[in-house]
Order: C-alpha cells, then structure tokens, then sequence
C-alpha cells in the first residue's frame, strides 16, 4: 500500500496545518499508510494526529541548525522510504522536496495555500526548484492562476485541490448570547484570524468605527492573536469603540461564534481560499469579504452565496453591513444557499478522493519504465 509522507514547516493551529492534518487523518482512515513530519517545533496538532495513530515528528528547525535538520529528514525518508511526498507552506515545500528528491522519493507534490505577497525571493526558490516536484497541488483556481503568472511555474504542474469543511459540525452548533461574551451590545459581527498584516485587522476596526456611527447596538469580535494587537488595542482606544469591540485572543468555539453572529467579516489583503469564509458558509452566517483569492470561487460571481466587496474603503464594507443589520431579506437566501453550495462541494470525502486519485494517477506514471526512478539502496 502507497505509504504518503507529509511534510510542512510546523504544526501550529493555523489553516494550512489544521487541513494537513486533516487530509492525513483522512487517507489514514481509509487505509493508507500515513506519516507526518514538521521541520520546526509542535502545536496542538501534534497530539492531535499521534491519537489517530500516524508517526509525526517535530524536527525543531531554526535559522542556526538546517543542515543537521535536513539531514535528519534525508535520512528518515531513505529509512522509512516513502511512495510520496505531499509538502505545505514555504519552507516544507523548499526543504521537502530537496530532500525527498536527496532520499530518492519517487512522488513528490508541494501544496500552495496561498498567492504569497511577502517579496519575491520565495517566488523565486519556487520556480528555480520547480523541476524537483511533479505537481503543484494549489487550493482555489486563483491561487493556481497566480502561481501561473507571478510565480511563473508550468501551468501543466498545476491542479487545483480546494479545502473541505466539516458541515455537521458547524450546522449542529448551539448559537451563544452575546451577553454570555462579556459583550453590552445585544448583536455582533465576527472577524477571525492572525492579527497580522496579511489579515488587515486594521481595515475591520474602520469598517466597524463607520457601522457603529449609524447602528447603535452591535458589537464587533474579532478572535485571534498576533503581533498587531497592541496597535489594535490603541486604535479601539482612540475611537471610543472600547465597549463594543473586544479581542479575545485565540477561541476553541468559532462553531457557536459564527452561529451567533449577525455577518462574518474578512479583510485580508491577500488569501488562498479562506478557511474561515468556508466554515461562515457551513454555519449559514452571512460573509462579506475582501476581493481576494479563492473568495470569488466561493461567493459566486455574482455574490449569489455571500458579498465581496472590491476595493478596501471602510465605507463600501460599512454600507454593504449596514443593509444586512437593517434587515434586508437579501442575505438569507445567499446565506442559505452558501451552505447547500459547501455541502455539494466541499465536503472532505472529496477533498480525499481529489489527492488519492492524484497520487495514484503520478505513482502509476512513475512506475512506468520509461520513467522510473532508482532508489537508494536502504
């Protein structure tokens, strides 16, 4: 049986990581042999995947030890000699199919989460160590579309695998009262993710500052931590918005959270396809986000499963909110229509069909003659 070794920088609660793990639990639970390595420390995730029973292993990377770490990973891959490798997030992707190529790895796939905007070196490593990997397995038709243009890699490398989400348990999920938040307004809206540039938490605190001027009792949550939250703090501060905005740091609860919100809010500058929007839409809570990847693939077009909103002024998102909290009927029926479109196509059993169906169609070619591969002895 195929054994998939699966490799990613770290296994920190995050979107690329909650979805490896579940895309390797997945192909455990149907009988494949499974393995995971993280190059850097652990996270919760760890646990998570040693319960279902699949080896994974941290390797502790930093900026002082790659060699040695490289070197482990080398050497656990001509060990454990594994059909193929499926990597995620920059450094996994790099590192992992130097060394799956160094072990003699037959299959190798990086995993593209997201259309990168953090300079152009690792457009660059991508391209130039293109000619490692047999398949760029990218997460919406945008992210493929930009790996294409920006990154410059063959459009014949590319496929498009999307996210899944877990429908049951963001429709089963018990709404919570405001109150029991710590919240003085009786509604809210909701916006999740790292407080970092890439997820312009800053944008949400102006769009609510505009809400808030004309409707008087919502609030605003915005769940998740990072390195902006002293700025974010100060800005809350400096609006009077101190009652009405709250920061609660990281919630294991998003499932209630998006049950009880009035509209979920997402103004990242630039995504791959958002985890979050995924399970708004599962929950049946109202999305309007930013125009960026994969939001479009998921939205419709013609916003007929949520709002997106082009163009980054506070006050086009604050009109777009301020209709939905008046009441307009229009966002019940996206709403509704935005969870039968997640049941459709983005269950998980897909999800696991879509990367079986593509390791078993490059392990057949590879196992051609014509295109096979020596391995090292073990």
């Amino acid at each position: 049986m195929p054994h998939v070794a699966f490799c990613i920088t770290e296994l920190d609660s995050g979107g690329a990581e909650r979805a490896l793990a579940r895309i390797a639990t997945g192909l455990h639970e149907r009988g494949r042999r499974v393995s995971v390595v993280a190059l850097a420390g652990g996270g919760e995730l760890v646990d998570e995947l040693r319960r279902h029973g699949i080896e994974t292993d941290c390797l502790g990377l930093t900026k002082w030890n790659l060699p040695v770490v490289f070197a482990r990973l080398v050497g656990r891959w001509r060990r454990d000699r594994p059909d193929v490798v499926q990597s995620f997030l920059f450094h996994g992707n790099i590192i992992g199919r130097i060394a799956a190529r160094a072990a003699g790895v037959g299959v190798v796939c990086s995993g593209i989460r997201v259309a990168e905007r953090r300079g152009r070196m690792r457009l660059l490593l991508d391209r130039l160590t293109d000619r490692l990997v047999d398949r760029h397995v990218c997460v919406s038709r945008a992210v493929a579309e930009d790996a294409r243009v920006r990154g410059g890699l063959p459009a014949s490398k590319l496929v498009t695998i999307p996210n899944g989400v877990d429908l049951e348990r963001y429709e089963s999920a018990s709404p919570i009262f405001p109150r029991d938040l710590g919240f003085a307004p009786p509604r809210f809206l909701l916006w999740a993710g790292r407080l970092d540039p890439q997820k312009d938490p800053q944008l949400a605190i102006e769009i609510f500052a505009a809400v808030a001027s004309g409707v008087g009792d919502v609030g605003l949550l915005m769940v998740g931590e990072g390195p902006l939250r002293p700025e974010l703090e100060a800005m809350i501060a400096a609006k009077g918005l101190r009652d009405r905005v709250a920061l609660p740091g990281r919630r294991d609860d998003l499932p209630t959270l998006y049950r009880s919100a009035e509209a979920f809010l997402l103004t990242s500058r630039w995504e791959g396809m958002p985890n979050v929007v995924l399970e708004a839409m599962a929950s049946g809570c109202p999305v309007v986000a930013a125009d960026v990847e994969g939001v479009r693939e998921l939205l419709g077009d013609a916003d007929e499963r949520g709002t997106v909103v082009s163009g980054r002024s506070p006050q086009k998102f604050a009109k777009v909110l301020s209709g939905l909290l008046n009441g307009s009927p229009d966002f019940t029926s996206k709403s509704t229509e935005a969870t039968r479109y997640v049941r459709e196509r983005h269950s998980w059993d897909g999800v696991f069909d879509a990367y079986v169906s593509l390791f078993e169609a490059l392990l057949d070619a590879e196992s051609r003659p014509s295109r096979a591969k020596q391995r090292p002895p073990s």
